[in-house]
């Protein structure tokens, strides 16, 4: 079973990455219009559709038990990193055509949905989370799968993650016995603490007796 899904996931890659190599009078450098930006439209819905299908898949045969959690890790972030790529080149399609109509028509131009009405919103908004992962850098310290800056759970393997904390502000500290200031400033004989040298005087050891 593992050599199957191995070869279908090498498969639908080279499909979604090659095409455009094979058929470069398709590509974006020309501006579609008429028939050729049809045919170009349809080919781009084909690779995503391919593309989320395989991961649906990967998804169902998860839960038959058909495929291990560590295998399917490996699996789902390669699928989702060609479906990426294959939204990525729908974007780009879609800004050639927005330039080739003019602001009013693109305005009024209806969002590009799948061939068989499938809006796929779920599985974009999956593949824009990982966008999001991948540009955090931050990883799963058990199965080092990636996660978003605000995850709290692995969405792998269920692990506890570490919660990103804001960057603390320097104290400051006295320049005399090294110990941090109270950052609280009030009156001192009489007087209100409002500078910089004044605040030296709010160390907590200024009461203390000197020897």
């Amino acid at each position: 079973m593992f050599i199957i899904l191995s070869f279908l996931l090498a498969i639908t890659a080279l499909l979604v990455v090659a095409y455009p190599l094979l058929n470069r009078s398709g590509g974006l450098g020309r501006q579609p219009t008429g028939a050729s930006a049809e045919e170009r439209l349809g080919e781009l819905l084909a690779q995503r559709d391919a593309a989320f299908q395989a991961l649906r898949d990967l998804h169902f045969d998860r839960q038959m038990g058909k495929i291990a959690d560590e295998d399917f890790v490996g699996f789902e972030a390669h699928l989702k990193e060609v479906a990426a790529d294959a939204l990525r080149r729908l974007d780009d399609w879609e800004a050639t055509v927005d330039r080739s109509l003019g602001p009013a028509a693109a305005s009024s131009r209806q969002p590009i949905r799948s061939p068989n009405g499938r809006s796929n919103s779920t599985l974009e908004a999956e593949i824009a989370a990982r966008r999001a992962a991948l540009a955090s850098g931050r990883a799963c310290p058990t199965c080092g799968r990636l996660a978003a800056a605000a995850d709290q759970f692995c969405g792998a393997c269920g692990a506890e993650l570490a919660v990103v904390k804001p960057p603390t502000p320097t104290a400051a500290i006295c320049p005399k016995c090294s110990r941090p200031l109270q950052p609280a400033l009030g009156p001192v004989q009489g007087k209100t603490i409002g500078s910089a040298a004044g605040a030296a005087r709010n160390c907590p050891r200024r009461d203390e007796p000197q020897w």
